[in-house]
């Protein structure tokens, strides 16, 4: 499958919408809320490795706001 779903741990103080609008406004990146502390990301064919690394390295970021 090309969909990755994530959960956030009960003790980062955000929550998936937060993720959700932190990861568009930093990183340009859609990801889809999947309930209060839930978010899902999809990929496509020509996502390479670079590309998930910089979405690993946004998401970070995003984190590292909290």
């Amino acid at each position: 499958t090309n969909m990755v779903f994530f959960s956030l741990a009960d003790d980062v103080p955000l929550s998936s919408e937060d993720v959700a609008k932190g990861m568009r406004e930093l990183a340009g990146v859609w990801v889809g809320t999947n309930g209060p502390r839930g978010f899902r990301a999809v990929t496509h064919y020509w996502i390479d490795d670079d590309g998930v690394q910089a979405f690993l390295g946004a998401l970070e970021r995003v984190l590292a706001r909290a």
